[in-house]
């Protein structure tokens, strides 16, 4: 039971780093990449956009898909 609630905890911050990619995906792409730009004129393109909130989105299923699993196998 222990486990459960220490996996519970962990899993928390993994699934609000998830929601900030799905809700600000053009944020989360550039963050940590602003410093390689010379000027402020950068955008990533919207596919690049689709493609990090649809992986965002499939990886929090899976994450939800797991808590739930481990709370119904323990």
């Amino acid at each position: 039971m222990v486990e459960l609630i220490i996996g519970f905890l962990c899993m928390v911050p993994i699934i609000g780093i998830l929601i900030y990619n799905v809700v600000y995906p053009r944020e989360s792409i550039l963050y940590d990449n602003k410093w390689r730009f010379e000027n402020f004129n950068f955008e990533p393109s919207k596919d690049a956009i689709k493609h990090h909130r649809c992986m965002s989105i499939l990886v929090l299923g899976f994450t939800i898909f797991i808590m739930i699993l481990l709370l119904f196998i323990i």
